[in-house]
């Protein structure tokens, strides 16, 4: 992949909240487009948030995500790895009221971080809860096919998800060097959670001990446009309606241009 192959990613999200009694439920977290240059699409899609009573929350992205999202550490030896220095300063709320989130990421191997903050109150006995993707669509081509399975190329092969949890009771201090560790890292503790066939697929578990005070979880979520020499396609073959492709570290990310993929919903629910 060239700097003149540059995919384009939008990001939008509507926000809004309700309240239910058993789960964290995020529909419609992020609807990411992935394009070549012009061929730009855009998609409203609603977010919204159902929260276990006891449980408060808020939703904050990394300000490095900027306009054209950052790239993942020693992805070019012209850029200049990302870091975080300040988590307090660095994560912002997303604003419940603000109806639409617009991010572009510039092409593969760039990345969006979020961080979703879980707050349980005080005098509440020990709850763990499990952190699973529960749903999410993915686009397939209606002109580019893998020429081994015969089926056509979907964009979901091509996302990548990575995700950790922090303790949120520590200093900034420590909360920085935590989401720094994790931020920083070409592939995060656990690599990539996501495979793109599971129903639910789990990317982490949250634990609350008795507590006197209010307790803190910080729930750390990257989506990546992978790079991975494992999704790139080469050219094959002419079919009648058709373009075949295999599978080859020598080929390049051009067959996932102007598919979509949403990550439809998070499930946070008691184990």
């Amino acid at each position: 992949m060239n700097r003149y192959q540059k995919a384009v990613i939008g990001l939008r999200i509507r926000m809004g909240m309700t309240l239910l009694s058993l789960a964290v439920a995020l529909t419609s977290l992020a609807y990411v487009t992935y394009s070549w240059f012009l061929f730009n699409r855009q998609a409203d899609v609603a977010l919204s948030v159902s929260v276990e009573s006891l449980v408060s929350y808020e939703l904050k992205y990394f300000v490095t995500n900027g306009e054209g999202g950052y790239p993942a550490s020693d992805y070019d030896l012209d850029d200049i790895d990302v870091s975080v220095t300040d988590y307090s300063s660095e994560f912002l709320p997303i604003d419940p009221d603000f109806h639409q989130y617009t991010k572009m990421l510039e092409q593969p191997a760039y990345r969006l971080t979020y961080a979703l903050e879980l707050t349980l109150p005080s005098a509440v006995s020990q709850k763990d809860y499990e952190i699973l993707v529960s749903g999410f669509t993915s686009e397939a081509s209606d002109l580019f096919y893998d020429y081994a399975t015969g089926l056509p190329i979907e964009i979901k092969q091509a996302i990548e998800i990575y995700a950790t949890v922090v303790d949120g009771d520590q200093s900034n201090s420590m909360i920085t060097s935590a989401v720094n560790s994790f931020v920083t890292s070409v592939t995060p503790v656990g690599g990539d959670l996501f495979d793109g066939e599971d129903e639910y697929t789990h990317l982490g578990d949250v634990s609350y001990a008795v507590n006197e005070n209010p307790s803190k979880k910080i729930f750390l979520f990257t989506l990546e446009f992978s790079n991975d020499p494992l999704t790139l396609y080469m050219f094959r073959e002419y079919g009648e309606d058709k373009m075949f492709y295999d599978k080859s570290p020598l080929g390049n990310s051009n067959v996932y241009r102007a598919l979509t993929f949403s990550l439809d919903s998070l499930l946070i629910r008691k184990k």
